[in-house]
C-alpha cells in the first residue's frame, strides 16, 4: 500500500487555478466548467465580416471581446499572450470546433477543394507565437496541418514594438503592417494547401488584411480566438 501512495504521488498531478472564480482544478484549463459555461453565454460570437477596399475578411471568432466583459475575457487573453499553459491552446481549439463544426465551415469545397487544410498563424514579435499553438490544435483535431510560415518586414518589426496603448485608434489603424514569406515558399503553399489564418485577436483586422496581401489569396477563413474590432481597415 505504502507504494501504491508513493507511485501515485510522484506522478504528474496537476492541479490548475480557474482565472474567473479562483477555484482548483485537476486539469490544465483555465476555467471551471460553471465558470466558462457562463463566459460562452455571455460572450461567445458568431462570424463577422469586414469589408476593406481590395478584400473582405472573413472572422470566426470563438468569443466577443468588448468593453462590458472584459473583465471575463482579459485574464484569459493575457494567460494566452504570456505563453505559460501551452495545453490552452487545444482547449480553446475544441471550444472553438463546438462553437462552429456545426456550420462545416472546412468541408464547403470552396474552402477545402480536395486540398489539405493548412492552419497559418498571423506573426508576432513575441517570442512565442500564440496563435501558432491554436494554428496546431486545429490542424491536430482536422486532420490539417499548422506551420508558422510568415514574418513581419523589418519595418513593421519596428513600428509594432510601440505599444498600442501609448497610440490613439486612428495612429492603430494607420499602422503599417508589412508581412513577408519567401517566393517559393508562397508557390509550394499556395499549390499544396487551402489556407486558413489564425490569430489570437483581432482588433483593426490589419494584421489578418497583411497576412493576406503576403500570402496572395482571396478572402480566406480567418479564426481567432476574440474578436474586438472598433475601426476597420481599408
Amino acid at each position: 500500500m505504502k507504494h501504491f501512495f508513493i507511485d501515485h504521488l510522484s506522478r504528474p498531478f496537476i492541479f490548475n487555478q480557474c482565472l474567473s472564480c479562483q477555484r482548483f482544478m485537476i486539469n490544465k484549463n483555465s476555467y471551471c466548467p460553471s465558470c466558462w459555461k457562463f463566459i460562452f453565454n455571455h460572450s461567445h460570437s458568431y462570424p463577422h465580416k469586414i469589408n476593406t477596399s481590395s478584400f473582405t475578411l472573413n472572422i470566426y471568432p470563438l468569443l466577443n471581446w468588448s468593453r462590458e466583459n472584459n473583465p471575463l475575457i482579459y485574464p484569459l487573453i493575457h494567460q494566452i499572450k504570456s505563453g505559460v499553459n501551452h495545453s490552452l491552446s487545444n482547449w480553446l481549439a475544441k471550444n472553438w470546433l463546438f462553437q462552429y463544426g456545426h456550420l462545416g465551415l472546412f468541408n464547403d469545397p470552396k474552402i477545402n477543394s480536395k486540398k489539405p487544410l493548412l492552419f497559418i498563424p498571423a506573426p508576432t514579435l513575441r517570442k512565442h507565437n500564440q496563435a501558432y499553438d491554436l494554428a496546431k490544435g486545429l490542424a491536430d483535431l482536422l486532420g490539417g496541418q499548422a506551420a508558422d510560415i510568415l514574418a513581419l518586414t523589418p519595418q513593421s518589426s519596428s513600428d509594432l514594438s510601440i505599444s498600442q496603448k501609448s497610440l490613439n485608434k486612428l495612429q492603430r489603424v494607420n499602422r503599417k503592417i508589412e508581412i513577408k514569406i519567401s517566393d517559393d515558399e508562397l508557390l509550394f503553399f499556395q499549390s499544396h494547401f487551402k489556407i486558413v489564418i489564425v490569430d489570437d485577436v483581432v482588433t483593426t483586422g490589419a494584421t489578418a488584411l497583411a497576412c493576406i496581401k503576403a500570402l496572395k489569396i482571396i478572402s480566406p477563413p480567418i479564426v481567432c480566438i476574440a474578436y474586438r474590432v472598433k475601426t476597420s481597415v481599408h
